[in-house]
C-alpha cells in the first residue's frame, strides 16, 4: 500500500487517502516543486520529527510491521525519492483500485 493511503472499509481492494500521511506527501511534493533536493527534504522532515513511512505504518496500521532498517525514525534521500518517483501520486493506477 502506498504511503499516504489506507484501505477503505467495505470497498474490497480500494484505497483512500489517509489524511495525516497525505499531508506529508503533499509537503514532500511542495518542497520538491520549490527546488529542494531529496536530501534537503529529508532534513526538513527529520527536523519536524515526521515519522518515516515504516514508523508510521508500525504505529498506525500494523503494530507487527517490522522496520527494514535499524533507524528508528530518520528520513533519507532515497525514501523521499521513492515517493517523488511513485506514479501513484501523479494519478497512475497500477493494478489496484484507488479512490480519489
Amino acid at each position: 500500500m502506498p504511503y499516504g493511503y489506507m484501505r477503505a472499509s467495505g470497498e474490497g481492494e480500494a484505497y483512500i487517502p489517509d489524511p495525516e500521511a497525505t499531508q506529508i506527501v503533499r509537503d514532500i511534493f511542495h518542497y520538491a516543486a520549490g527546488g529542494d533536493t531529496t536530501l534537503q527534504i529529508a532534513g526538513k522532515l527529520n527536523a519536524e520529527s515526521i515519522p518515516t513511512p515504516g514508523v508510521y505504518k508500525n504505529r498506525k496500521i500494523n503494530a507487527n510491521y517490522e522496520l527494514k532498517n535499524g533507524k528508528s525514525n530518520l528520513w533519507d534521500a532515497s525514501q523521499v525519492s521513492v515517493i517523488i518517483r511513485n506514479e501513484v501520486y501523479i494519478g497512475t493506477l497500477l493494478g489496484t483500485s484507488y479512490l480519489r
